[in-house]
């Protein structure tokens, strides 16, 4: 999946991508994970007003994740073992700003949070 926010200062973007949850919309994808894992009977609740308010990539992990999860439980049912088949998702998180390319997952604290990314033209 790739998305692409572009606009004016304060137009929604950040909000649209990632929802409520802060500049990098890192708690609502934390959250997304969270609730792809499966949740108890006494959070539905809860886990329903999070799933309304999250933006369009929580909402893209969270289904993959779900989606991954249903096709392991149907081939261990058609297969009647306990084996399970692995994955493994990449992902990264890309901001443009004023002609910069930054990472939103390296830590913040870290001295290389502040440093741009090279871009490199393939040929």
């Amino acid at each position: 999946m790739h998305s692409l926010a572009y606009g004016q200062t304060s137009s929604g973007k950040t909000y649209t991508l990632f929802g409520p949850g802060g500049d990098t919309g890192k708690s609502t994808i934390a959250a997304a994970i969270a609730l792809s894992r499966g949740q108890s009977a006494a959070d539905a609740n809860a886990a329903a007003a999070v799933n309304r308010a999250l933006g369009m990539v929580p909402r893209a992990i969270n289904n993959l994740f779900a989606l991954l999860q249903t096709k392991n439980a149907a081939a261990s049912d058609e297969s009647n073992s306990e084996q399970h088949a692995q994955y493994t998702v990449y992902c990264s998180f890309l901001q443009l700003y004023n002609e910069k390319v930054f990472d939103l997952l390296q830590d913040p604290r870290s001295t290389a949070a502040s440093q741009t990314l090279q871009v490199h033209e393939h040929e």
